[in-house]
């Protein structure tokens, strides 16, 4: 490692921070940056991933010769130690840093130092590529040193397009212009040589991006800069504390005997090992007997492919998916394999919460004082309210808890889909934190099919290689799983079932038969409420006392049906209504009542549930029939999935009818899943059958044809855009919801449980405060808003399209005071609702 020192040539010391008990100099913080990458490289594996990354490097094809690959790993490094070395800029050291020891010649003179960082880092190894390199090379290596200066010039900022004119054009106007006026240089030890750098050769080399393998290079590059800013901010953190070091929170092999130890203390557990002893034990009780048979499977098949780094666990809705995943995730910690950290991923907020909870049962408070289970999302406090009791008497040092959230620094976490897309795919500074600490990851991901299905072939071929080349060990989970490997370019099965006969589970009785099917509404064509609700009243009179459930696939629908439906039956039964407009505190009101049981038996043993999809995907709730407006596949079965979710009842019916065609809708959007649907009987028999292999079959086939089409979505194009560097173009081909929405910020007054009143315009008020207040530090900012945001997720609603109504505005929340005038009361929780129809209808009334 060349010391940062062989090339400064100053008298005054050369400063980098400033603000603590004393000025920090370049060479100390530069130290400290490296001191951090040495600790990633002994804790979570950051040496052997970039081993493994630049080993998979390919130039037309071939592995780069051992002395080239020694070369990249040396400017990796050098990069990242380097990365302030434009810092000698005397206008910074004079304008930022207050060095009263260096003058400036010119008060005008640029106090930026990004650029010139990579500019003197282009200047030092260039030449290595003519001297190191042999010719056939020489143009793809130029190539790899620019792109670590790229990246070297955006860490402070976000990252763009490698292969933009914007970057090459920056770097030769500073050139010039460095080059003009040296003492932009004057404390660089290599100013003489540098007057005559020309970066005629580097123009020439640097678009040599169609040569080599896209995503070994993407992962390498990606590495290097959350290295380099994740270790920056690390060092900038220890220095405003004052020389105090953030310890690093992964799991060691005691945390890990601990939580096996404490899982299997567990009675589920208990159980299941008696059964691994004794197959005679459940006999009394059969769902637990099976339930045991699918967890001994899928743990044995696990120890037995411990090669993979993909893992499909595909099981029965109630065969106990979320418990196997923990033991499969300790079996994977306890494989030898240096993995320190588990990372749930799921698309709902309402999985994350339920999820949090299971994990809770598990492991205690006391237990998570040791092992920290945390959960990141854009509704979740940094600091909860069980972190301070846990905390006790001993204050909460918040910066360090917000330093230990941006890089994602927990040994257990539990997040959702948008923000692990983010940490792989952001370009903002911030959002690439914690890109590095993924090494070394159990990552589970639930309800994969729920993603955008036109992104499943880019999907795939990323997680492919992020588990190789950062040793991560991926679970996909689901009832409806599509097997994604399927569709990787090379043809290769790369993952391992854990359940390979899983067909026998799902056609076993108890998982088959605990929900009868009926599709006699389909034969009725397009229906409308009337008919539907003459259905109910018929089934009502035949079965009695039942928990019914509806799902409609809009809002529209949901909403008048649960008004006629209220109307009707509001003195004889609950009749409640759940859709996306809902706030989370309502859902969480409405699921609590809906599962509530009294000596194992639920209260409400009569009631009506009207919702929309947000049902969906694994919320936990168990009902005895169904009714659903027919729309893909695997949505329809995800209703099948709230009914006698705990295949203990019979007399359980699932009807499926057609009332809004989504199909035409969503066939618009690229969503290959609708081409058919349940009016065909092929389908109704898969169904029946859970048997979905001609479904994903069907829609692999139309994304592999789409993928081929000549226009900019096709995975050509996809793979160009890896290969060149073009962040923000894969950032915006993988984004996971399409839709732009903005959002409204409704103040009403809000009653809790505990009788305490939240009036919305205080929270708006108290928010706007904290985003302007200049006094509070960063950390007591980020803890206050994140707290104020659990909070303002009960006033917050979606709409498309702009808002005409509001008195008040910060970025896309729009914030209207009078939010009385669009509430409701819900009969049922006697909680108030936002009402879309109200705010649309005063909206609309203002133009009459």
């Amino acid at each position: 490692m060349r010391r940062i020192r062989e090339y400064i040539d100053a008298a005054p010391p050369i400063l980098a921070h400033i603000g603590g008990a004393e000025p920090e100099t370049l060479e100390e913080h530069s130290k400290l940056v490296m001191d951090f990458v040495h600790l990633l490289e002994e804790e979570n594996g950051l040496k052997e991933a970039v081993e493994r990354c630049i080993n998979a490097l390919r130039f037309k094809g071939e592995s780069l010769p051992e002395t080239l690959q020694s070369l990249v790993t040396e400017w990796f490094y050098q990069g990242i130690y380097l990365h302030d070395l434009g810092k000698i800029n005397p206008a910074f050291q004079s304008k930022k840093m207050k060095n009263e020891q260096v003058d400036i010649q010119k008060k005008e003179m640029d106090s930026k130092h990004s650029l010139l960082s990579s500019l003197l880092f282009l200047d030092i190894f260039y030449s290595e590529i003519e001297e190191k390199v042999p010719r056939n090379y020489q143009a793809f290596m130029a190539h790899v040193l620019y792109c670590f200066t790229y990246l070297i010039s955006r860490h402070h900022t976000y990252l763009e397009n490698v292969s933009d004119d914007k970057y090459f054009d920056a770097l030769e106007e500073l050139c010039s212009r460095v080059q003009r006026h040296p003492y932009y240089i004057q404390f660089y030890r290599e100013a003489k040589k540098f007057a005559e750098f020309d970066l005629t050769g580097v123009e020439d080399y640097q678009r040599e991006q169609d040569s080599h393998e896209p995503f070994s290079f993407y992962i390498l590059m990606k590495l290097f800069y959350s290295a380099l800013v994740a270790c920056d901010f690390y060092a900038t953190y220890t220095y405003n504390v004052g020389g105090q070091k953030p310890g690093f929170r992964f799991l060691t092999e005691h945390h890990i005997k601990d939580l096996r130890k404490t899982y299997e203390d567990t009675e589920v557990l208990k159980g299941i090992r008696r059964f691994q002893q004794d197959p005679s034990s459940f006999d009394n009780i059969p769902i637990n007997s099976l339930r045991s048979q699918i967890f001994l499977e899928a743990e044995t098949q696990l120890l037995n492919r411990l090669d993979k780094n993909i893992f499909y666990l595909e099981s029965p809705t109630g065969s106990g998916k979320t418990n196997m995943s923990i033991n499969l995730a300790l079996r994977l910690l306890e494989s030898g394999q240096s993995l320190n950290k588990i990372i749930y991923v799921f698309p709902f907020n309402t999985l994350v919460e339920q999820t949090k909870a299971s994990l809770d049962q598990i492991f205690p408070d006391d237990f998570q004082t040791k092992v920290p289970i945390k959960v990141v999302n854009s509704v979740t406090p940094i600091i909860t309210k069980e972190d301070k009791r846990n905390h006790g008497e001993k204050p909460i040092d918040l910066k360090e808890e917000v330093l230990m959230r941006q890089m994602l620094q927990y040994p257990i976490t539990v997040t959702s889909h948008v923000n692990f897309f983010n940490y792989l795919f952001g370009q903002g500074r911030e959002s690439n934190l914690p890109f590095v600490h993924l090494c070394n990851s159990v990552v589970i991901l639930d309800e994969i099919q729920s993603y955008r299905n036109d992104r499943w072939i880019e999907i795939i071929h990323f997680l492919e290689s992020l588990s190789e080349l950062l040793n991560m060990k991926i679970i996909i989970m689901s009832a409806t799983l599509p097997k994604l490997d399927r569709l990787l370019l090379h043809g290769k099965e790369v993952a391992a079932e854990l359940l390979p006969n899983a067909r026998k589970y799902y056609e076993n009785p108890i998982f088959k038969d605990r929900v009868h099917v009926h599709f006699e509404l389909l034969e009725k064509g397009t229906m409308d409420l009337d008919e539907l609700e003459e259905f109910l009243d018929q089934l009502i009179i035949e079965k009695g006392p039942k928990r019914i459930l509806f799902e409609f696939v809009t809002k529209r629908s949901a909403r008048e049906f649960h008004r006629r439906i209220l109307e009707k039956y509001e003195k004889k039964r609950p009749v409640i209504l759940l859709t996306g407009d809902d706030h989370s505190y309502y859902r969480k009101k409405v699921i609590e009542a809906i599962n509530k049981k009294e000596e194992g038996v639920f209260q409400l043993q009569d009631v009506i549930l009207i919702a929309t999809q947000v049902v969906e995907a694994g919320v936990d709730i168990d009902m005895d029939i169904g009714f659903k407006n027919i729309s893909t596949l695997d949505s329809d079965e995800q209703l099948l999935g709230r009914i006698n979710r705990s295949c203990l009842r019979e007399d359980c019916h699932a009807y499926f009818f057609l009332l809004d065609d989504v199909s035409k809708k969503l066939k618009n959007s690229n969503d290959y899943r609708l081409e058919k649907d349940l009016r065909d009987r092929e389908y109704q028999n898969d169904l029946i059958n859970k048997d979905f292999h001609r479904f994903y079959q069907n829609v692999f086939r139309r994304l592999i044809e789409t993928s081929q089409e000549r226009n900019n979505h096709n995975i050509e194009h996809f793979l160009y855009m890896v290969q060149s560097l073009n962040f923000g173009g894969v950032a915006d081909q993988m984004k996971l919801i399409e839709q732009q929405t903005n959002t409204l910020f409704i103040a009403y007054l809000l009653e809790l449980d505990n009788q305490e009143k939240v009036d919305g315009r205080e929270i708006w008020n108290q928010y706007k405060s904290v985003l302007k207040d200049s006094q509070p530090d960063y950390a007591e900012r980020q803890v206050k808003l994140s707290e104020l945001r659990q909070i303002m997720d009960y006033f917050t609603f979606n709409i498309f399209g702009e808002p005409v109504i509001n008195d008040d505005q910060l970025g896309n929340l729009y914030f209207v005071e009078k939010g009385e005038l669009y509430m409701e009361i819900d009969p049922f929780t006697h909680m108030q609702r936002f009402n879309p129809q109200k705010y649309q209808k005063t909206s609309e009334d203002i133009f009459i």
